[in-house]
């Protein structure tokens, strides 16, 4: 008998109600910092990666990617390129997977060094960083992700794909950094760079399901998805 949910960090914890459930694997051990540099943290999640697969009888294997792999500028970056290349390990290895490339996931917790929470701690405590000024980003709320999954997995849906989960608008980072500005009360500081693109995902796959669901992606979502987080009380 092996772990149905390989891994115990932020995804882990909100995919928890699988533990149970023989018929998928989630492997969620992965590189979480996009930062990272370490060669080792990939070697590990790589092992792991092809030992957790060759145990697999016809289990659906669940793999978690970035949304971002397909920005070549981003495969310049050591994580996006290990991504991309675990997401080929699946691909040439597992007969029965789905991989979810998700954007910037929001919710309670994840890493320290995740865009959204880097942002806060260095706008909360004053502390100056670079802002890349044609940059934008996607975010998604915790909460759409999971009923998203939980709703392909149901009805076996997707299988051997790769799909993007994500909401169907982006923020221009510029943007993203008023709205925590007004969140925290303090202005933030940093410097601007003329950096930076606008990555469309082609959220195609889902969009019937997030039409089932109701999930509303309207204009002041990411406003209320930070709001919902970070507001601090008092």
């Amino acid at each position: 008998m092996y772990d149905m949910i390989i891994g115990n960090g932020f995804l882990a914890q909100n995919f928890s109600h699988y533990l149970n459930d023989r018929g998928v694997i989630f492997f969620v051990s992965g590189v979480s910092d996009s930062n990272e540099i370490c060669e080792s943290e990939f070697i590990r999640e790589k092992q792991l990666l092809i030992e957790s697969i060759s145990k697999l009888n016809n289990e659906l294997f669940v793999y978690f990617s970035s949304c971002y792999v397909v920005d070549t500028d981003m495969l310049n970056i050591k994580y996006y390129n290990h991504k991309e290349n675990m997401e080929s390990i699946v691909e040439s290895t597992a007969s029965n997977y789905i991989i979810f490339r998700l954007p910037q996931v929001v919710g309670n917790g994840g890493n320290k060094n995740n865009l959204i929470n880097f942002l806060f701690r260095h706008i909360e405590n004053g502390k100056k960083f670079v802002l890349f000024k044609k940059a934008t980003r996607n975010l998604i709320d915790i909460s759409n992700v999971v009923n998203i999954v939980d709703f392909i997995i149901s009805n076996g849906m997707y299988k051997n794909r790769i799909i993007n989960i994500a909401s169907n608008n982006n923020i221009y980072m510029m943007e993203l950094v008023d709205i925590i500005e007004s969140i925290v009360k303090k202005r933030a500081l940093f410097s601007i760079e003329n950096r930076g693109k606008n990555i469309t995902i082609d959220v195609t796959d889902i969009s019937e399901i997030i039409k089932k669901l109701k999930i509303e992606f309207g204009n002041r979502q990411v406003i209320d998805l930070l709001y919902k987080y970070y507001k601090r009380q008092g």
